[in-house]
């Protein structure tokens, strides 16, 4: 399980994934509407955007995490 961490940690394209992700998350981000109150009148698109997205940003930052810890040897060293 430690050997598949470090490739992927070490993986050049790992890296750049992540930070297209963020960039990604920060857009949307960027496109909610924080004046729309929850139960007044259709929710706007870009809200239904961010919702939907949030969980799978939360599976792959969790992730991220969980294979730097192994491969740089916080956890089974």
């Amino acid at each position: 399980m430690r050997r598949f961490c470090i490739r992927t940690f070490e993986w050049p394209w790992f890296d750049r994934f992540i930070i297209l992700l963020i960039a990604l998350n920060s857009i949307f981000l960027g496109v909610m509407d924080y004046t729309y109150e929850d139960g007044v009148g259709k929710k706007p698109l870009g809200n239904q955007l961010v919702d939907n997205s949030e969980i799978l940003f939360t599976v792959f930052f969790t992730f991220e995490c969980f294979v730097k810890i192994m491969a740089l040897g916080l956890i089974m060293d």
